[in-house]
């Protein structure tokens, strides 16, 4: 059990570097890489960058909102993320993740 543990928690350093050494840009062209039918309207980006959050908080919404789609309209979801964030006045990627874990978790 510890090890497994251990284990994602390194996954998740990983990801924290990640996502705070990319641009934004370099983020969604990585996941619309991977996944084709992910596509972001380029006036959403500007609406959330609106919201004035740390590049690297606005590339773990977008990773996470994008990884766990569930069918939910994608704008309005990182809207409502974006401004979450915002609130919570999260500043870097590690907070962010920790942050959407404990969101996804209460998640029906």
């Amino acid at each position: 059990m510890n090890e497994t543990r251990y284990v994602l928690k390194v996954k998740e350093n990983q990801l924290v570097r990640y996502l705070e050494g990319h641009t934004t840009e370099e983020i969604i062209n990585e996941v619309q890489k991977r996944f084709p039918t992910v596509h972001m309207h380029p006036d959403l980006l500007t609406k959330l960058k609106k919201f004035k959050l740390a590049q690297p908080v606005l590339n773990t919404l977008i990773l996470y909102v994008l990884a766990t789609n569930n069918q939910r309209e994608l704008s309005y979801k990182l809207l409502v993320l974006g401004y979450l964030c915002r609130k919570f006045n999260i500043k870097n990627s590690y907070e962010a993740v920790t942050f959407f874990k404990k969101f996804y978790a209460f998640q029906i």
